[in-house]
């Protein structure tokens, strides 16, 4: 657990860094490393302050911050996959590379199979 979550304090600011340097210029986040500058710091700070809000809130309780753990990832799964099919699918990546088309038809079926679930699991909060 001790390397997981070393992994994920380092490698979260390093991505989200280096998502905002491609967005804001491509040709410059292509030609460089990110470099540990504001956005990696900044993205840090926001995830060790969430990790304590998070603790703080469930610190009597573990099968409860367990169960909003899960349900968040649950929920954020079809933005992320979303957000893979347009990676792998975009024109940086070689077409000798991309998903065939039965595959996308798969991944679509698939993101509509977790929008569904995540829809009828918000529904039946209420």
């Amino acid at each position: 657990m001790v390397s997981t979550t070393m992994t994920v304090v380092d490698g979260f600011p390093r991505a989200i860094e280096r998502s905002l340097l491609r967005l804001k210029d491509a040709a410059t986040a292509q030609s460089r490393l990110p470099s540990l500058g504001k956005p990696y710091w900044f993205t840090l700070l926001v995830l060790a302050a969430a990790t304590v809000l998070v603790l703080a809130l469930f610190i009597g309780n573990l099968t409860t911050m367990v169960d909003f753990a899960t349900i968040v990832s649950f929920l954020t799964a079809p933005i992320l996959g979303y957000l893979n099919l347009k990676a792998i699918t975009s024109p940086e990546v070689a077409p000798e590379h991309r998903p065939s088309k039965s595959m996308l038809l798969l991944s679509w079926v698939g993101l509509v199979v977790l929008v569904g679930f995540g829809a009828i699991y918000v529904a039946s909060l209420f």
